[in-house]
């Protein structure tokens, strides 16, 4: 059994996102869609943090439940039906 290999989905749970990270100045004489948003904002010791995917389009991955109390519970009064028979 030690030849066997299984291509298991990963866990609803885990997520494995690739990593760029870039350093800069924030500039603040840009207008955000015309208003000037960095007026009110105290900038000293501030950051931003942009979050970019990379497609549009994810897959996502679902584990499926097989057995639920209901089914097993339906299987316990199948099997002791048959038995009493």
């Amino acid at each position: 059994m030690s030849n066997l290999s299984y291509k298991c989905l990963p866990e609803c749970e885990h997520f494995d996102y690739p990593l760029e990270v870039a350093v800069g100045n924030l500039a603040t004489n840009l207008p955000l869609n015309g208003l000037s948003f960095f007026n009110v904002v105290d900038l000293e010791n501030q950051s931003v943090l942009n979050v970019f995917f990379d497609d549009l389009v994810s897959t996502r991955y679902r584990r499926d439940v097989y057995f639920n109390w209901q089914n097993l519970l339906g299987m316990y009064i199948s099997f002791n039906t048959l038995k009493a028979i």
